[in-house]
């Protein structure tokens, strides 16, 4: 059984306390964003929008294939430090 450390603890404390203030800026950037663009004249909304939606689209797709490698070479080392021990 893993032991809990002074920093194990601190480590798990800190990784919650970032995760959740990234989000928070993710979520007040993205409410910034949707609300900045009201007040523009149709024509800009629309070309915003199809802004957004083709570079979401490509960050997406990249992202996946970087998350599709990540769990591959997770994986690997998975099964190298099984076969050392």
């Amino acid at each position: 059984m893993l032991a809990l450390t002074l920093f194990h603890l601190f480590r798990h404390v800190l990784v919650v306390v970032v995760l959740t203030y990234t989000v928070v800026k993710l979520v007040r950037f993205i409410w910034t964003f949707s609300v900045s663009g009201e007040d523009w004249p149709r024509s800009l909304r629309m070309a915003r929008r199809y802004l957004v939606a083709n570079v979401l689209a490509v960050r997406l797709r990249l992202f996946w294939l970087d998350f599709l490698q990540i769990a591959v070479l997770s994986l690997v080392l998975w099964w190298v430090v099984s076969v050392q021990l």
